[in-house]
C-alpha cells in the first residue's frame, strides 16, 4: 500500500519576494462549496469501489444508473463538467480527478455480469460537518483578529522606523555643525588660551550632539522593543493558520487516501495474483498505480485551500535593521481581498495530468472511415467498422483511451457512449487525413 505524502512546499511561505511573507486566510463558505465539490469527486471513488466489488465478489451484479453502467455513467458526468474541472484547485487536484477517472476507465473494462441492478447517486458524504464548520469559522475569525493587531504593529513599525531616520539625520547634522566648528576654530582651540566664548559654543555644540545621538539610541531601542512585539504577534499569527491549515488538511488527506487506497488495493490484487478477466486491462492498470503511489494528497489540500482563501501579504521585519542608515523604507502590508487569487493553476483546456480535456464545451467531432482489415476485437470493446461520428470528450491515460459517443450522421438522435482504443489527438485536429486511418475500438452503451 503506497504512503500519500503531505504537500512539500511551505504553506505560508512566498516565492515573488524574499523580503516579504504571506498566509492565506480562508473563506469558509468558499471553502464548504469547494471541498462540497471535491466531495462528489471522492463519492465517485466510492461507488466505483462498490461497482467493481459486486462484479468481481459473490454477488456478480452490474450495477447501473439509467441503464448505464456506473463507469460510463460517472464518466458521462465528468464529460460535461470538463469546463468546471479547468477552473477547479491547481494541478495536483486535476490529478485526482483524472485518476478518478482512470480508474472508471478500468472498471468500464470490466466483462459486465448477466444480471444488472439498478442503483442511483449517493448523496456525498460531507467531509466538514456542522461542528467542523464552525471550529473553522471561530478559528478564522481569531485569524482576522490577530491580522489587525499584526497590522496595527507593522503600521507602528513604519512610524518607528520613520522618526528614527529622522533623528538619525539630526544627529548627522549635528556632528557635521562639531566638526565644522573644530576645523574653523582649530588655531584658536588648538591653543591653551582658547577664548571662553568659544570654548562654550564648542560645548554647546557638543552636547546637542550628544543630546540627538541619545535620542537616535533610544528610539532605536523602542524600534527593537516594537520588532519583537511584531515578532511574537507574527507568530501567534503562524500558528493559527497552521492550526486552520492542518484541520483542514487532515480530513481531506484522509478521505482521499480512503479512496484511493480501495483502488490502490484491487488494482494491485489485479497486478500481482492475475486473477479472472485481468487480460483486459492489458497492463493499461500499472500507470495508475504508479499514478496513485505518486499522488500528493497533502498538495490537493493545499490547493483547494488557496483558492478559498484571501492572502495577506506583509514585510519579513527581519530585513529591514534600523540601525543600518541603507536599510529601505519598510513596506506596508496588504490584504488582497480576491479569494483565491494566491492559487495559480492552469487556465487551459488541453492536458491536466492524464486527463485530457476537449477545446470547447462541444467536444470535437471526427468522423471516422471503417476499415475492413480491422484486427481482432479486444475484449470488452468493439470495432467500429462503419462511418460514424465521434465526439471525444474525455481522453484517459495520456490519451491511449478517450470516452465520449457515436453515432451515424450530425442528425441521428441515437447516441452510443462508450471507450475508445487509441483515438484521435484531443488536442489538435487540424490535420484531418492523418486521422481517417485511425480506426478505434469502442466499448459502447446505449
Amino acid at each position: 500500500m503506497p504512503s500519500y505524502g503531505l504537500a512539500t512546499t511551505k504553506y505560508n511561505e512566498c516565492s515573488l519576494d524574499s523580503k516579504m511573507e504571506m498566509i492565506y486566510v480562508p473563506d469558509v463558505d468558499t471553502l464548504c462549496r469547494l471541498t462540497d465539490e471535491f466531495d462528489g469527486y471522492m463519492s465517485d471513488c466510492g461507488e466505483l469501489t462498490q461497482y467493481i466489488e459486486n462484479l468481481t465478489h459473490n454477488e456478480k451484479l452490474t450495477l447501473v444508473i439509467q441503464d448505464m453502467p456506473v463507469p460510463i455513467y460517472i464518466l458521462k458526468e465528468l464529460a460535461y463538467k470538463q469546463d468546471a474541472i479547468v477552473d477547479f484547485g491547481g494541478a495536483e487536484t486535476k490529478k485526482f480527478i483524472s485518476l478518478v477517472a482512470d480508474v472508471a476507465c478500468l472498471y468500464g473494462m470490466w466483462p459486465r455480469a448477466d444480471v444488472s441492478h439498478p442503483t442511483s447517486r449517493q448523496a456525498p458524504i460531507k467531509t466538514f460537518n456542522d461542528d467542523k464548520v464552525e471550529g473553522l469559522r471561530r478559528s478564522t475569525v481569531e485569524l482576522i483578529k490577530v491580522i489587525g493587531s499584526h497590522k496595527r504593529a507593522i503600521a507602528d513599525l513604519r512610524q518607528q522606523q520613520r522618526i528614527c531616520w529622522d533623528l538619525s539625520s539630526k544627529s548627522a547634522y549635528k556632528h557635521s555643525l562639531v566638526e565644522a566648528f573644530e576645523k574653523k576654530y582649530a588655531v584658536e582651540l588648538g591653543g591653551g588660551n582658547a577664548p571662553q566664548k568659544l570654548r562654550g559654543k564648542l560645548q554647546q555644540l557638543s552636547d546637542e550632539m550628544w543630546d540627538a545621538q541619545d535620542d537616535v539610541t533610544r528610539n532605536q531601542i523602542m524600534y527593537c522593543e516594537m520588532l519583537e512585539k511584531e515578532t511574537n504577534i507574527k507568530v501567534s499569527m503562524f500558528q493559527i493558520s497552521d492550526r486552520i491549515r492542518n484541520c483542514i488538511q487532515y480530513m481531506l488527506v484522509r478521505r482521499m487516501a480512503d479512496c484511493i487506497g480501495k483502488a490502490y488495493t484491487f488494482l494491485q490484487s489485479v497486478h500481482v495474483y492475475r486473477f479472472q478477466n485481468a487480460h483486459v486491462f492489458n497492463n493499461r492498470h500499472l500507470p495508475v498505480i504508479h499514478t496513485m503511489c505518486r499522488m500528493r494528497t497533502g498538495a490537493v489540500a493545499d490547493e483547494l485551500i488557496q483558492q478559498a482563501s484571501k492572502t495577506y501579504t506583509f514585510p519579513n521585519t527581519k530585513e529591514y535593521p534600523v540601525y543600518m542608515r541603507e536599510t529601505p523604507k519598510l513596506p506596508a502590508v496588504h490584504i488582497d481581498e480576491k479569494i483565491g487569487r494566491g492559487c495559480t493553476h492552469p487556465n487551459s483546456k488541453t492536458v491536466v495530468g492524464t486527463l485530457r480535456l476537449s477545446g470547447n464545451l462541444n467536444g470535437y467531432h471526427l468522423k471516422i472511415s471503417g476499415r475492413t482489415d480491422a484486427s481482432s476485437v479486444i475484449p470488452g470493446f468493439f470495432h467500429l467498422n462503419k462511418d460514424l461520428h465521434v465526439k471525444c470528450k474525455l481522453g484517459m491515460f495520456n490519451g491511449d483511451v478517450g470516452f465520449g459517443w457515436t453515432r451515424k450522421s450530425s442528425y441521428s438522435p441515437t447516441k452510443t457512449w462508450g471507450f475508445f482504443i487509441r483515438p484521435p489527438s484531443l488536442t489538435d485536429f487540424t490535420d484531418r487525413s492523418s486521422h481517417q486511418a485511425a480506426n478505434p475500438v469502442a466499448l459502447g452503451n446505449t
